[in-house]
């Protein structure tokens, strides 16, 4: 039987900028004090993210063009998730505006990408978590950026703990979860 006090609420996740949590909690300038999720360090790492990516893409029979390659290396230096027009403008000429579309739909086909949902239409695109690594998001109301964050390994434990249980609660098994923290940040506050 269901507890009445936990409700199940489906929200789309939406675009992202990545940051570790203890960070943005403790340091007041977060965004020029850490790593980024998906910021790859040398070449070696790009070239490994191109590997992984090529060989996804060769288990669904799609080849990993000129274009796409260029489009992947941008997603990988990317500080959090982008849209196809951030694309663009970031890659000019390098691939049209129409072949970043369809090249995104083919990699989310292939688990290659993710896809995040602004609540004012806009889909904006990150590497999956199987190459950047878990995370979850912080979203301002306000102006809608969302940031991705990492937690640490103790309050991710208890993070899955509460997830098994609520799970329990209403005879459901979680297989992975997605925190999302709706607050203002600190442009907004």
């Amino acid at each position: 039987m269901a507890n009445n006090t936990t409700h199940v609420r489906r929200t789309p996740i939406r675009a992202s900028k990545r940051i570790p949590f203890s960070v943005a909690i403790d340091n007041e300038n977060h965004y020029s004090s850490c790593r980024k999720l998906g910021q790859r360090d040398g070449s070696m790492a790009q070239t490994n993210l191109e590997r992984q990516v090529e060989t996804r893409l060769r288990e669904h029979e799609i080849r990993l063009t000129e274009g796409r390659r260029t489009l992947i290396q941008a997603l990988g230096k990317a500080d959090g998730p982008k849209s196809a027009a951030d694309l663009h403008s970031r890659l000019g000429d390098q691939v049209p505006l129409s072949s970043i579309y369809r090249s995104l739909s083919v990699f989310e086909d292939a688990g290659v990408v993710s896809p995040h949902y602004s609540t004012k239409g806009v889909t904006r695109y990150e590497l999956a978590e199987w190459l950047t690594g878990h995370h979850h998001h912080l979203v301002c109301v306000n102006c809608g950026v969302v940031e991705d964050i990492e937690i640490d390994d103790r309050l991710e434990t208890q993070l899955e703990a509460i997830v098994e249980e609520i799970g329990r609660d209403v005879s459901f098994a979680p297989v992975d979860h997605a925190l999302e923290i709706d607050g203002n940040c600190r442009q907004c506050q």
